[in-house]
């Protein structure tokens, strides 16, 4: 029996610019795509499928058991961020939020999500998204989404109406900040050792 691990794992990766804003420009996004794909590689890892719009990034990757995916994206945006800010747009503000989606992939939607991926700006120009493949860029638009109208509070004698109201309505939440969400697209593929297909049990 052979003694070498087996492994097949993907994983989709979500993340977005700082507070969703439209940084990645037609400009900068060729290189910033080579940098985030070199650096998979440099980690042992194998880039799928990479894409997305002005205000996030989709990447599908194949990777090693031997790399945490807090690295994995850690790393990814600090490079990509780096060749930004120091070589291709020296002095301009360029930012990756700190949070990220990760999701687990099987198998039997590689195909699909490769696809959707590879045609981002297609899906959100028609609104075509699919809401499997983007809960953590949804969860984070939900996040500056407006208050509802809160209630009115009734007046007291001697108390300003519009302040008792302003007191009364809830702080806002601190938009863009959606960290640590992980909603798995399918059921994760198991490891397995040996020979091809042969389950770990």
């Amino acid at each position: 029996m052979s003694q070498h691990n087996y492994t097949q794992l993907y994983i989709h990766l979500v993340w977005s610019t700082w507070d969703g804003l439209p940084l990645i420009s037609p400009v900068i996004e060729p290189r910033l795509y080579r940098a985030i794909e070199a650096r998979c590689v440099a980690l042992g890892c194998q880039p799928l499928a990479l894409g997305g719009v002005a205000d996030h990034v989709h990447l599908l990757v194949s990777f090693t058991p031997t790399i945490s995916t807090s690295r994995l994206v850690g790393e990814i945006k600090g490079a990509s961020s780096h060749l930004i800010t120091h070589e291709i747009q020296p002095g301009q503000f360029f930012r990756w939020q700190g949070s990220y989606g990760a999701f687990t992939v099987s198998q039997t939607v590689l195909d699909k999500l490769r696809s959707y991926i590879l045609n981002q700006k297609n899906h959100h120009e028609y609104d075509s998204t699919l809401p499997e493949f983007e809960p953590f860029h949804q969860a984070a638009e939900a996040a500056f989404a407006p208050l509802a109208e809160p209630v009115r509070a009734t007046a007291a004698v001697g108390v300003n109406p519009s302040a008792s109201a302003q007191r009364s309505r809830p702080a806002p939440a601190r938009p863009g900040r959606v960290g640590g969400l992980c909603f798995p697209v399918a059921a994760p593929v198991r490891a397995t050792a040996g020979r091809r297909g042969e389950p770990l049990g």
